[in-house]
C-alpha cells in the first residue's frame, strides 16, 4: 500500500463546481488501493466533513486575506504568476 499527499488549492466538497468533483473524484479512486492524505488551502473557516472519510489524514491551512494581497501584489511587482503569490501565501 502506498502512501500519497494529494495537496489541493481548494477544500474538496461541497461538490458544486468542477475543480472540486475532480478533486474528490481523484481522491476517492486514489483511496481504494492507497492510503491517502489531503492537504489544502482554504479561505474561511471549513469544518471538516465526514464525506472525506477515506482520506486517512486532511490538513486545511487557512490562508489570511491581507497576505493574500500582500504577496499578489509582491508577485505583480517581481513580474512573477500572480498565482505565485497566492500560493506562496
Amino acid at each position: 500500500m502506498k502512501k500519497i499527499l494529494f495537496i489541493s488549492t481548494r477544500y474538496p466538497f461541497p461538490l458544486y463546481s468542477g475543480d472540486k468533483l475532480r478533486a474528490f473524484n481523484i481522491l476517492q479512486i486514489l483511496s481504494k488501493k492507497n492510503q491517502v492524505d489531503l492537504v489544502c488551502l482554504a479561505n474561511k473557516e471549513i469544518k471538516k466533513n465526514k464525506n472525506l472519510s477515506f482520506c486517512k489524514n486532511v490538513k486545511i491551512f487557512h490562508v489570511n486575506f491581507l497576505n493574500r494581497i500582500i504577496n499578489i501584489f509582491l508577485s505583480f511587482i517581481k513580474l512573477e504568476p500572480l498565482q505565485t503569490g497566492y500560493y506562496l501565501s
